[in-house]
């Protein structure tokens, strides 16, 4: 008894209480920190789906995750439907290529599964950015100065996150699809009020040139003659271009060809190079090369590529501007070359590039030493089986629900059916597109879904006493035979469309109920 009272087996016990007391402690602030950060997390995760755009969403992770991942620096990489690159949110840096293997974050996407790289400077954490088994990008953090204690609590909650940006991506696109699809309705209405205003002034105009004309001949030499000659032949086409604008038929597809569309233009900036000292160089080629598409569109990104390129030359020293009309491998190749003393802040020609992309082309802007280089890219109508524009245009404007779970190919399709004068709708998920199909009548619902998933055929089965027709919309590399449903045949569309091949089946569409 008197052993258990001594003053040393007291203070071992003593001391191993309060040890164990300050473990208890110490375990209960590290649990309590974790909590909260998870928690911060979880609340940033439904913050993000509140951005306005993905640089916003960058913005918003680089000033919040740092403080709750121990100085993590967060970067988005959002991969671009039609090249397969992922392309930084934020800008800076180049692209990843969808050949760069030996990338990490190219790993991570393709595997859609989470990666911690260790192999660079510091540590980095590669989190897919997945929603509806798509993989839209990755969420790379980076830890520079030491290698932090990650939880699995904590991967679960960034994880988390990275799906919640997916979301909001996703949210983002088809707000911006809507939005797209509104404002093309209001540009119409817009255009038609312009060229009615155009139409009253065009016969004043006209007379003005005329009389202009007539003066000019009467006397040569008289400069003021010369120069109201001039400047009423400019208004002539200006006013011409006005009364386009609003001509439903000027923006539907048909063959045209580049070289024509050059030449007009640069009959039309003639007077304006000459008056600010642009020296130009026109090659075109002798033969006509014909693409397919809306040839007010083309006008328009042509004609914004070369403004643009007027805008940037140097106030002084080389003032040249080059356009040069190429054919290569099936293609036609538009290339503005200009002298640059500096690179802009921003090109300006995002207009330019979606109408690039909706003729099934591309816009490519490179630096080279001494200026720069604008190339428009598109495909060459074949010569081998011409396509004649009033068989490849249906008798009415048609009104299309347009179903696509990706929004790259929901854009394109309806900026192509929008380039025809039909009114297309897009939604994102089955459930939507029965809703409206049972509340409006549409011509015809265009599915871009792979041929071997089984639930188009359902969605055809439930569809198809609302809809005269069902067109599915599989993958170019998917097999050319798809299996024929029990409930009737269906329309078979190959992504990405070619223009020639929508037009004919716009046509039997149009052909099936021409009085509805």
């Amino acid at each position: 008894m008197n052993e258990l009272l001594s003053p040393t087996p007291l203070i071992t016990a003593i001391l191993s209480m309060a040890a164990a007391s300050l473990v208890w402690w110490f375990r209960d602030q590290r649990v309590n920190r974790l909590r909260k950060r998870i928690a911060a997390i979880q609340a940033l995760s439904e913050d993000v789906l509140t951005g306005r755009s993905a640089t916003a969403v960058q913005e918003l992770l680089a000033e919040t995750l740092p403080g709750l991942t121990g100085g993590a620096q967060a970067r988005l990489w959002i991969a671009e439907p039609s090249t397969g690159e992922l392309e930084a949110a934020d800008g800076r840096g180049p692209a990843i290529p969808a050949q760069g293997q030996s990338d990490a974050r190219r790993q991570c996407f393709d595997s859609g599964a989470a990666r911690r790289d260790e192999s660079g400077d510091g540590l980095r954490l590669l989190l897919p950015m997945r929603t509806e088994g798509r993989t839209l990008g990755v969420l790379e953090l980076h830890w520079a100065q030491r290698t932090p204690r990650i939880s699995v609590e904590e991967q679960a909650a960034l994880a988390h996150l990275a799906n919640q940006i997916a979301i909001a991506l996703r949210l983002l696109d088809q707000s911006l699809l809507r939005e797209q699809v509104l404002r093309s309705e209001r540009l119409g209405a817009v255009g038609q009020l312009m060229s009615g205003v155009a139409a009253e002034l065009q016969e004043p105009i006209e007379e003005i040139a005329r009389i202009a004309g007539r003066l000019q001949t009467s006397d040569p030499n008289q400069e003021a003659f010369r120069a109201l000659n001039e400047w009423s032949a400019a208004a002539t086409q200006a006013l011409d271009r006005l009364v386009a604008f609003g001509r439903p038929a000027e923006s539907r597809a048909r063959p045209v060809d580049l070289g024509e569309l050059l030449r007009k233009l640069a009959h039309f900036r003639e007077r304006t190079w000459r008056l600010r000292q642009v020296g130009t160089r026109l090659e075109l080629l002798s033969a006509p090369l014909t693409v397919m598409g809306s040839y007010g569109q083309l006008e328009q990104a042509l004609l914004s590529v070369i403004l643009r390129a007027e805008e940037l030359l140097p106030a002084d020293g080389d003032r040249r501007l080059a356009v040069t009309l190429a054919r290569e491998e099936g293609r036609a190749r538009v290339i503005v070359e200009f002298a640059l003393e500096q690179e802009p802040g921003e090109w300006g020609l995002s207009v330019a590039s979606g109408i690039a992309g909706n003729h099934g082309g591309s816009l490519r802007i490179t630096r080279e030493p001494r200026g720069a280089r604008c190339e428009i890219n598109l495909p060459l109508l074949s010569a081998a089986s011409p396509v004649s524009p009033s068989l490849t245009e249906p008798s009415r404007p048609l009104t299309l629900l347009v179903l696509a779970p990706d929004p790259h190919d929901s854009r394109h399709l309806v900026d192509l059916l929008a380039a025809r004068n039909h009114r297309a709708v897009p939604v994102a998920s089955d459930t939507e597109a029965l809703d409206l199909c049972g509340r409006f009548r549409f011509d015809a619902l265009f599915a871009a879904v792979s041929s071997s998933d089984p639930s188009w055929a359902g969605l055809h089965e439930r569809t198809r006493r609302h809809v005269p027709s069902f067109v599915l919309l599989p993958d170019a590399e998917e097999s050319a035979s798809v299996p024929q449903p029990a409930g009737g045949p269906v329309l078979v569309l190959r992504r990405p469309p070619d223009p020639a091949e929508l037009g004919r089946l716009l046509v039997e569409i149009g052909g099936r109920y021409p009085g509805a």
